[in-house]
């Protein structure tokens, strides 16, 4: 693995008799999670709760019934697992890492007490990704069919777009009645709810003071109809490098900002 590779180029000042670790040599000791671990981080004053669930299958069926309140789920995947293999560990079959992440990342973000969170995924290992793709040691294509005949397989760039449109289209809309919600814009970052209840509290007043018969039949299709409209749900993503500290702090900062928008918004709604 990457972190075996580390320690093996770190031999000679591992093997010195009073070595102390570097914050890199312990940022690379990394370990699987096999357990749920809660972590209560507060930044700015605002308790930010991060729940590490267990990377194992067997952990998978407790997620769902820990999350109380939740505002956000911070997805990992190792973005260079694209050739990658692992053994299940209760059939012993053989599976595609980054296809048995997007069938997790599918059957969670699915899931009906998850469907107004907002969603955040973290591509990790960007650095072992770059390193892939400018080796042309593996393609991507032979390990995904789907992956676009016009596109460079070896082209960092178009292999993350990749990435990301594949996630983004295992997220299906949220379905309102139109008789409560607006139709909405492609990202409900740019859509301004209190301005569309202004407008719309606007045109009411027009319609009781104008009297006039398109108007009102106009209002009428609009909030008397059963039609179900399916709003488009936001995914923000990152390319990370966990042993990268700038890079994590960049994003910690970026993820911080995306949590605390969300919350604002959430406190408005209500």
């Amino acid at each position: 693995s990457e972190n075996t590779r580390y320690y093996l180029n770190r031999l000679d000042q591992i093997a010195i008799p009073n070595y102390v670790p570097t914050n890199e040599d312990i940022v690379w000791s990394r370990r699987p999670t096999d357990s749920i671990i809660e972590e209560d981080i507060r930044v700015h004053g605002t308790s930010l709760v991060f729940i590490d669930v267990g990377g194992q299958t067997k952990e998978r069926r407790k997620w769902c019934q820990i999350f109380n309140d939740m505002n956000s789920i911070l997805f990992l995947v190792g973005s260079s697992h694209f050739d990658e293999l692992y053994m299940d560990r209760v059939t012993g079959e053989y599976r595609n890492k980054l296809r048995e992440a997007m069938a997790v990342f599918e059957g969670l973000i699915n899931f009906e007490s998850f469907r107004r969170v907002s969603i955040i995924i973290f591509f990790n290992k960007s650095d072992l990704l770059r390193e892939k793709i400018e080796a042309r040691r593996s393609g991507i294509r032979a390990h995904f069919s789907e992956f676009p005949a016009n596109a460079d397989e070896f082209n960092l760039v178009e292999v993350q777009k990749f990435l990301v449109e594949s996630f983004a289209s295992l997220v299906d809309p949220i379905v309102f009645s139109s008789t409560t919600e607006p139709t909405p814009t492609s990202s409900p970052m740019n859509q301004n709810r209190s301005s569309w209840f202004q407008r719309r509290s606007t045109e009411s007043q027009q319609i009781k003071m104008r009297r006039s018969a398109s108007l009102n039949a106009n209002y009428s299709r609009r909030t008397t109809s059963l039609d179900r409209v399916p709003r488009k749900r936001t995914i923000y993503r990152h390319f990370t490098t966990a042993v990268d500290r700038k890079n994590i702090q960049m994003v910690f900062n970026a993820m911080q900002d995306t949590i605390l928008q969300n919350n604002l918004r959430r406190l408005m709604m209500n």
